[in-house]
């Protein structure tokens, strides 16, 4: 993640070449480098906040800050309306935010119009949690922490008698062989019989 921000310090993204260099457009160039990337914000800051689209689906969950809370290195920053911008603001959490400022690696944080020139280049600065001249904080986006006896969906899926044993079908079936498995086969977990019945199987295609 490192070398991502150095990467892109002083230099400037966009969504598409018909939209400026916006604060969304570095948030979601962000995401997608760290390999999770998100959804739209539906042109805005203050919609991705206010609705969460971006983040349905994904492995983000919602921080809403508190007097106690502190955005970890890397997590998703929203900051409320100004005076000059209605249109909300996002950034990325660098180290060393404490309980009473925020450090950011953001895009169009100068004057704000989206031209990718001076402040509005990606840049990193210091603010408060509750400065309405830059933003008040009202939360962030954080990578979701698996739990200890958590099983994740890729495990799930593994702990099937199809994608156990399909592996085994494949490598030793001959070419002329109709596999057993499919898209329709039973996706239950797999029983000590069932493991039995198929390694069978394979030590048998192996002599």
């Amino acid at each position: 993640m490192l070398a991502t921000i150095q990467r892109w310090i002083g230099k400037i993204t966009k969504e598409n070449e018909k939209l400026w260099a916006q604060c969304v457009a570095w948030a979601k160039k962000f995401a997608e480098e760290q390999g999770n990337p998100i959804g739209t914000f539906s042109w805005s800051a203050l919609n991705g906040w206010l609705t969460g689209s971006p983040f349905i689906g994904t492995k983000w969950e919602r921080v809403t800050n508190t007097t106690t809370a502190i955005p970890k290195e890397w997590d998703i920053v929203f900051l409320d309306k100004t005076a000059s911008n209605p249109y909300w603001h996002v950034a990325i959490a660098w180290e060393g935010c404490t309980g009473s400022k925020l450090v950011l690696i953001e895009q169009n944080a100068g004057n704000g119009n989206g031209d990718g020139k001076n402040g509005n280049k990606i840049t990193m600065r210091t603010i408060k949690y509750n400065d309405p001249k830059r933003g008040v904080c009202l939360g962030w986006y954080t990578l979701k922490t698996p739990k200890a006896n958590e099983t994740s969906s890729e495990l799930a899926t593994d702990n099937t008698t199809q994608s156990k044993f399909k592996a085994i079908y494949e490598k030793e079936r001959p070419t002329n062989y109709t596999p057993l498995f499919s898209e329709h086969d039973d996706p239950t977990p797999a029983t000590i019989g069932d493991i039995k019945y198929l390694l069978e199987i394979a030590n048998i295609r192996k002599k």
